[in-house]
C-alpha cells in the first residue's frame, strides 16, 4: 500500500476578475477590428454585414443618445456590436474632422464600477502594461458641450505600427444614473491634443446638452406664420379686388 503524499496547505487559485469590457475602447477602434474579424469567422458573414449596416445599427445609437435627422450624413459608420447582453459598443468616423468616435453603453454594477474608476476614483482608471497598448500623460479634465459640463479623461495611446494616438473619454451619464455610457474620440495616428471646439464639433449632430444650435431650414420649406404674413402683404399692395398698379 503506498504512502499518502502530504502537499501540505493549498491556497485556492485567485478568482479572475475578467476582462473589463470598456478596455475594447483604448486601442482607438484596433481591437474593435480584430474583434470584428473574430466575430465574423465565428459567427459568420451575415454577422459582419449586420454590424456594418446602417439600418440596424444607427437605431441601436439612438437608443442611447438622440441625434439630428441629418446624423447619418456627418458619420460613416464603422462597426455595431452587441458582443453580451448589456453592452453595446459603435465605431464611427466624423467625416469633416476626421476624428474616430466609439460610443459605448455598458448597463448594471459592472458598468458603474468602470464609470468610478475613470471619471471618479482618486487614481486615473487605466491599465498598466496592456501588451501591444501604452497609456501616457492621462488626466482628468472637464468639457463644456452643449451647455452640459461633461467628465473627461485626456491621454495618448501608443501602439505598434499605428504609432502615437491622442484620446479623449467623456462621461455621458446623468448625474448618479447606474451603468455607463461613454464616448472615446481618437485622432488616429496623430498626438495632437484634440480641442474642446473640435469636440464640439464632432458631437454637433447628438443631443448631448440642453442649449442645442438651431436646427438649421430644409430649402424649399417655409415657416407657416412666414407665409401667412407674405399673402397679407400681397393683399395690402394689391388693394381689394385692385391689379396692383399704382
Amino acid at each position: 500500500m503506498s504512502e499518502e503524499l502530504d502537499w501540505g496547505d493549498v491556497e485556492a487559485a485567485p478568482k479572475s476578475k475578467g476582462f473589463p469590457k470598456w478596455l475594447l475602447f483604448c486601442g482607438g477602434g484596433c481591437l474593435l477590428l480584430v474583434i470584428a474579424g473574430i466575430g465574423a469567422s465565428v459567427w459568420g458573414y451575415r454577422w459582419f454585414l449586420e454590424a456594418r449596416d446602417p439600418d440596424v445599427q444607427w437605431p441601436r445609437i439612438e437608443e442611447i443618445v438622440a441625434a439630428d435627422e441629418g446624423v447619418r450624413e456627418e458619420y460613416t459608420l464603422g462597426l455595431g456590436m452587441r458582443p453580451t447582453e448589456g453592452f453595446d459598443q459603435f465605431q464611427l468616423v466624423h467625416k469633416k474632422t476626421g476624428l474616430q468616435v466609439v460610443l459605448m453603453r455598458q448597463s448594471g454594477a459592472e458598468g458603474t464600477e468602470a464609470r468610478q474608476k475613470l471619471f471618479e476614483g482618486e487614481d486615473v482608471g487605466l491599465p498598466e502594461n496592456m501588451p501591444f497598448i501604452d497609456f501616457e500623460g492621462a488626466e482628468r479634465t472637464t468639457v463644456s458641450v452643449q451647455g452640459r459640463e461633461l467628465k473627461a479623461m485626456r491621454f495618448t495611446t501608443k501602439i505598434p505600427v499605428v504609432g502615437s494616438s491622442a484620446s479623449l473619454f467623456l462621461d455621458l451619464g446623468e448625474e448618479g444614473a447606474e451603468g455607463l455610457v461613454m464616448i472615446q474620440i481618437t485622432r488616429q495616428g496623430g498626438s495632437q491634443p484634440i480641442t474642446d471646439d473640435e469636440v464640439r464639433e464632432a458631437l454637433g449632430p447628438f443631443h448631448i446638452g440642453p442649449d442645442r444650435p438651431a436646427a438649421e431650414e430644409t430649402p424649399g420649406e417655409t415657416d407657416e406664420g412666414a407665409e401667412e404674413a407674405l399673402d397679407e402683404l400681397e393683399e395690402e399692395e394689391t388693394g381689394d379686388g385692385g391689379t396692383g398698379d399704382r
